[in-house]
C-alpha cells in the first residue's frame, strides 16, 4: 500500500514531554489522485478530533519512479466537517 495512517495524543502535564498515548492505526478507505497528479484525496476511517495524525506515504512515486523526498506528514486535527 502507498499510504498508512495512525493517530495518537500526548499526556498533558506541567512538565515538558510525554510518550505517545492512545495510538490507533487508521484505515485508508480510498485514494483519489487529482487531475494535477500532484495531490490526492484520502478517505480515512477513524479520524479523531484533537489527536495528532501521522501519514506515511512510502509507496508514492513520481512518474519517473522517484520516491517522495519527505514521505511523512503530521498534523493535529482540530475540527471535523460533517
Amino acid at each position: 500500500e502507498s499510504y498508512r495512517m495512525s493517530s495518537y495524543t500526548y499526556e498533558y502535564h506541567p512538565q515538558y514531554g510525554s510518550d505517545e498515548i492512545d495510538t490507533n492505526q487508521l484505515k485508508v478507505l480510498s485514494v483519489e489522485l487529482k487531475p494535477d497528479r500532484r495531490s490526492a484525496l484520502l478517505e480515512v476511517e477513524g479520524l479523531r478530533r484533537y489527536y495528532v495524525h501521522e501519514l506515511h506515504a512510502e509507496g508514492v512515486r513520481s512518474e519517473g519512479g522517484e520516491p517522495l523526498l519527505h514521505p511523512e506528514a503530521y498534523y493535529t486535527l482540530n475540527n471535523l466537517s460533517p
